[in-house]
């Protein structure tokens, strides 16, 4: 990207790029940004985009990192190559991180796609945990025996690790109760990402944060692994959200939070009703039910996730893919995938997966049918429905429509700037973490149901 600063002005690099990631999506943002006097123009007075100087995507080793090291062992060189690859960047410092040089959701699919060809594969959530090239590179040193593969090529966890797996650390820093963020249609957690990063800092713009706290996101097991057994798995809502509620419980981060209720539990649309239902089972084992904060959910999947047509418009826009590559996506994805593998692969993203997966979970979303809250069960406080301003072009109605069914007064309603498909960005980021940090959880009060019990 090209930019001129007017003048006077003092404005940095690093500043454009803050400012750029507070008010755009991830993937819309420049991987490299070139500052210039002013924009070359022709004789009409338009851009002359072929006067533009080629963009530098390299700095030099010396000044990888601001002075950090070249990458040193082969593992490493063999990292950083990709990630050169894939950030359209001439090297890369060892210590680097990978969402820090324009990585987003989908270049960290394919970083970590050309990371199973290249090496062998490894979940997605290592790339959150471990982001530079030194960090992976020690997963893939020092844990060869942990990520088997199939005879196929895709990754083999047993049932165990694969539900360990599903839970994800986005990020680990506070002393405040954690958030935990149920994934929506399609089950990766990259959409978390930016709300985990603002919930670990310690200023929200130029005002002081009030509480930091660990974000934690729950990914679908069929997003890697054997697709086909992992989807057969979860062959309803109510199956997902139990599975997802034992792996909270085994986890030893959060398994002691889950049995006090101190923490927040909450997703992005389908994420939201996974996130309730997993409320009303932990309110049937006799367990306190979390603070819930639904993101922009549908009780019933609005307009746009029913014709297959209107489902692959609603996986491009969730993947942030442009309209323009929708006849391309299509081709790749609509039908039935041949063999139920789902491993066509375009432009590095495996799509044929990605969809398949997306467009079960739609179907599960669809058919669920949400119990009412239980009577006695205190809500209006602690369930909070964050509804985003615009509706989508196509679709019809509200989030906050089908909720009205399930209990009076059940939940507060809150404004988020956006539309469904923005409104984890931007202002309405902030104004999610700004809530989330300034307001203990607040519990709803445990009414322990009749023939209830806490397993394990």
């Amino acid at each position: 990207g090209y930019w001129v600063a007017s003048p006077g002005s003092d404005l940095s690099e690093d500043a454009l790029r803050r400012a750029l990631g507070e008010a755009l999506p991830e993937y819309m943002v420049p991987s490299a940004l070139a500052r210039l006097d002013s924009l070359p123009r022709s004789s009409t007075g338009k851009i002359d985009r072929r006067s533009l100087p080629a963009p530098v995507w390299g700095t030099g080793a010396s000044e990888c990192s601001g002075g950090g090291r070249a990458p040193e062992t082969e593992t490493e060189r063999r990292l950083a190559a990709l990630w050169c690859e894939v950030l359209e960047r001439d090297e890369v410092g060892a210590d680097e991180d990978f969402f820090e040089l324009g990585g987003h959701s989908l270049s960290a699919v394919r970083l970590m796609n050309r990371v199973g060809e290249v090496f062998r594969p490894l979940p997605l959530a290592e790339l959150f945990q471990h982001s530079t090239v030194a960090r992976l590179a020690q997963v893939l040193d020092a844990r060869p025996e942990v990520f088997g593969t199939s005879s196929s090529g895709a990754s083999s966890l047993g049932p165990t690790v694969a539900r360990a797996s599903s839970v994800v650390p986005l990020q680990t820093v506070g002393d405040g109760p954690p958030v935990v963020l149920i994934h929506p249609a399609g089950g990766t957690v990259f959409c978390y990402r930016a709300l985990a990063q603002k919930l670990g800092s310690e200023e929200l713009g130029d005002e002081p944060l009030e509480l930091q706290r660990p974000v934690y996101g729950v990914q679908a097991p069929e997003v890697e692994g054997e697709l086909i057994s992992s989807l057969q798995s979860a062959t309803s809502l109510e199956s997902m959200a139990e599975s997802y509620m034992e792996a909270l419980m085994e986890h030893p981060d959060l398994a002691p939070v889950v049995r006090s209720g101190d923490w927040t539990l909450g997703g992005w649309s389908m994420g939201g009703l996974v996130a309730y239902e997993i409320a009303l089972q932990l309110h049937h084992r006799g367990l306190p039910v979390p603070p819930l904060a639904l993101v922009d959910a549908w009780v019933r999947p609005a307009r746009g996730y029913a014709a297959q047509g209107d489902l692959v418009d609603a996986f491009l826009r969730q993947l942030g893919l442009p309209p323009e590559r929708r006849q391309r996506v299509e081709r790749a994805v609509v039908g039935d995938i041949p063999g139920g593998e789902g491993e066509e692969v375009v432009e590095g993203l495996p799509l044929g997966r990605l969809f398949t997966v997306f467009r079960h979970h739609a179907r599960l979303w669809k058919s669920y049918r949400p119990r009412p809250w239980p009577v006695g069960l205190e809500a209006a406080q602690s369930i909070v429905l964050w509804q985003a301003e615009e509706i989508p072009p196509g679709v019809e109605g509200r989030a906050a429509d089908g909720w009205r069914d399930l209990g009076p007064g059940l939940l507060e309603i809150r404004s988020l700037p956006g539309d469904h498909f923005s409104c984890l960005e931007g202002a309405a980021a902030r104004r999610l973490v700004a809530a989330w940090a300034a307001e203990p959880p607040r519990r709803a009060a445990m009414v322990v149901p009749e023939g209830s019990r806490e397993e394990g």
